[in-house]
């Protein structure tokens, strides 16, 4: 029998239209008209990386949290202190006293201690023969390493279960985000409160014991005096943000890698992993688009923008600006990034990801993880997600397939 290869833009293509088919339509469409195109209703498209890079850098007339953008609704179910859904001198105090919480050396030393079981438990079971579901990996893995961070001590006997959770409550919460500026409902509003309860509950137990790990994002933010309402909105940022997006983007950048061929030249170039990774989110793009709300009128570039108005930044579409990526649709591990492109998937500016290090070393990890399986892995299975905020796999069946 004669096996035809997919090409890999074909999955990728099936992750984002058998999930946001309307706002990917939008994205492609808008890509060939222009840096700055307005839609009736949506608001400013922005795809130039310059325009967009200027935007986010200009957080007190680009709100993240301004009415109509995501931060607001943010905001209705977190709290107004959320960290994400902040602008302006009061957010970037607060990342200040946390910067040093997500630096390279302290994430390599916290998170360490998270990653060695189960990434050992991963090359044994794959090794062994076992055929092993790469998002269900994930959302386990990646609720591991964000509760270390953050201190939140999970008992042993309940750990599976606690960590699906976890991914559970996180998921539902984000599926509550529509890109429409309508704000959500009381009632729906009622109902993702007590999601994020329930996600929050293991923090705040955390927080009101003594059993956070010294040093944790718990652990400090209790140092500073406050009551634990004061700082949940923080937490389940963190939670949700910490797992949805690196437990979504791992398994799309390994079936990039397969899939495209990739995987074979990595073998033989292990000093490129971190560059297939940057490579893997620049095509995958775990979060497509953000919002920034127009606080007042003003002309960036040329482009006029006006208050009260909404930017719509499709960071899936700077990803594939020709000018800063020659060829954007070709997937290539030894593409070289100039400082402009360099991570602008992660933000710019005051809001550019905090966890930055955290994802980039759970993503080196897992990859080079599986780089030292003996044998030839391969993908048996996979299902694309529906319904969910950011565009991936709901499932992804590995195994090695040859010797």
């Amino acid at each position: 029998m004669i096996r035809v290869r997919c090409h890999p833009t074909v999955h990728e293509w099936l992750v984002y239209v058998l999930n946001h088919p309307i706002p990917w339509l939008v994205a492609e469409i808008t890509r060939g008209l222009g840096p700055v195109v307005r839609i009736p209703v949506l608001g400013t498209v922005v795809n130039d990386p310059e325009v967009a890079r200027l935007l986010m850098h200009e957080d007190d007339l680009f709100s993240k949290a301004g009415r109509g953008s995501i931060g607001a609704l943010v905001t209705q179910v977190m709290g107004p202190s959320a960290l994400i859904n902040m602008d302006g001198a009061e957010h970037r105090a607060l990342r200040e006293k946390l910067r040093d919480l997500f630096s390279p050396s302290y994430v390599d030393a916290l998170a360490h201690g998270a990653m060695t079981t189960p990434l050992d438990g991963l090359a044994r079971d794959l090794g062994d023969g076992r055929t092993i579901d790469l998002v269900a990996f994930m959302r386990q893995f990646s609720s591991r390493v964000t509760c270390r961070m953050l201190g939140i001590d999970v008992p042993a006997d309940r750990a599976a279960e606690t960590y699906a959770e976890i991914h559970l409550f996180g998921e539902k919460l984000a599926s509550q985000v529509r890109f429409s500026a309508r704000e959500m409902s009381a009632d729906h509003v009622a109902r993702a409160r007590v999601e994020f309860e329930r996600l929050t509950a293991h923090a705040r137990a955390a927080y009101a014991s003594d059993s956070a790990l010294t040093g944790s994002i718990i652990d400090r933010l209790r140092d500073l005096g406050l009551p634990f309402e004061a700082v949940q909105g923080i937490l389940g940022a963190i939670l949700v943000a910490g797992v949805q997006t690196v437990s979504v983007a791992l398994p799309r950048i390994v079936a990039l890698l397969l899939d495209s061929g990739e995987w074979s030249h990595l073998r033989h170039q292990p000093n490129l992993v971190c560059a297939a990774v940057d490579e893997g989110l620049r095509c995958t793009v775990p979060i497509p688009a953000t919002i920034r709300s127009i606080a007042q009128t003003g002309t960036v570039r040329g482009h006029r923008f006006t208050a009260g108005g909404r930017a719509f930044i499709f960071t899936y579409n700077l990803a594939k600006d020709p000018r800063l990526f020659p060829s954007p649709e070709r997937f290539d591990i030894l593409r070289a990034s100039g400082q402009l492109a360099r991570y602008l998937w992660y933000g710019s500016g005051p809001h550019f990801c905090l966890g930055f290090a955290l994802a980039q070393r759970e993503l080196c990890a897992v990859v080079e993880t599986l780089l030292n399986v003996p044998g030839q892995l391969g993908i048996v299975r996979r299902k694309y997600a529906r319904n969910v905020l950011l565009p991936g796999y709901a499932r992804l069946d590995m195994r090695v397939v040859a010797a």
